[in-house]
């Protein structure tokens, strides 16, 4: 299993360009218009600046990233960056709670449905008289 997880790391990773511009941490593949290539030392970088962004400024982090690398990027870049990330952390957790709530509600048969619904009925009587 150890060896597997080795063996990704040192493949190179691809993706398909799905816009004009070449997001950070990737690059074109030589000869191609739409085949991108990962860079890990961006990649590598990248983590660590959203690190130091937690103490630190977008475009004090923005300089020192594009110091790092060498591969200018703007503090407004970053910052939609990380807001995109936050958002993808957001509506991943909301798809495994509607997931999650798919499934309970898979699992329930009518009849514990009807026992809720009596229970809810019975409260509301009892409250109103």
């Amino acid at each position: 299993m150890v060896m597997m997880m080795e063996q990704t790391k040192e493949q190179t990773i691809y993706k398909r360009r799905l816009s004009s511009t070449i997001p950070y941490g990737w690059k074109l593949v030589e000869g191609s218009t739409d085949l991108l290539e990962e860079v890990p030392l961006e990649v590598a970088y990248l983590e660590k600046a959203k690190e130091y962004l937690k103490g630190s400024s977008y475009r004090e982090v923005a300089k020192w990233l594009s110091a790092k690398t060498g591969r200018k990027i703007s503090h407004v870049a970053l910052y939609k960056m990380a807001k995109k990330e936050l958002s993808d952390k957001r509506s991943k957790a909301a798809s495994i709670r509607w997931r999650q709530a798919k499934a309970k509600a898979a699992k329930e048969t009518q009849e514990d449905l009807v026992a809720e619904a009596e229970t809810y009925k019975r409260k509301e009587s009892n409250t109103s008289s």
